[in-house]
């Protein structure tokens, strides 16, 4: 009795393997008959583990040299000249920094300097100079409606 690839839980190897695994019969062992086909399908399914095998280590040796190579440019990451940098540009962002906030603090205080100033000569302009009334600005009429008007001398 034959049982199928995905019978036996092989999925995953199945553009592989191609034929199906053999199970053993409970009578077979008992006939002490051999059969050559069964052998020889025991012996391609046994190579062909063999393969899959012989190709997993494989990979996993890349995989292992893949790490060593990283792990060996993350150690140049870490030498000094890359510190240095490192550590002159954070400076020099830091430095950055506080020259932007002293500009803002500057603008702000000579916007509020500027404000008060003005509201300051506002308000001393307002005190020193007479109030304007309507009464002051209308010039009052004569009796017959005619308006005064003063002649200067020589005419």
């Amino acid at each position: 009795m034959l049982v199928g690839v995905k019978e036996r839980g092989l999925a995953g190897h199945a553009g592989r393997m191609t034929q199906p695994l053999p199970v053993p019969s409970p009578l077979g062992s008992c006939s002490g008959e051999k059969k050559p086909e069964n052998n020889n399908q025991q012996r391609q399914v046994q190579e062909e583990a063999e393969v899959i095998m012989m190709d997993n280590m494989e990979k996993t040796e890349e995989r292992k040299e893949k790490v060593q190579d990283l792990d060996e440019r993350a150690g140049e990451l870490k030498s000094k000249p890359f510190h240095k940098t490192a550590m002159k540009v954070q400076k020099q962002m830091k430095c950055d920094t506080v020259k932007a906030s002293w500009k803002l603090i500057a603008v702000v205080g000579a916007m509020a300097a500027i404000i008060i100033i003005v509201a300051i000569i506002m308000w001393v302009n307002k005190e020193s100079s007479p109030e304007i009334t309507h009464e002051s600005v209308i010039t009052p009429m004569h009796e017959n409606g005619i308006t005064p008007i003063t002649i200067g001398p020589g005419i």
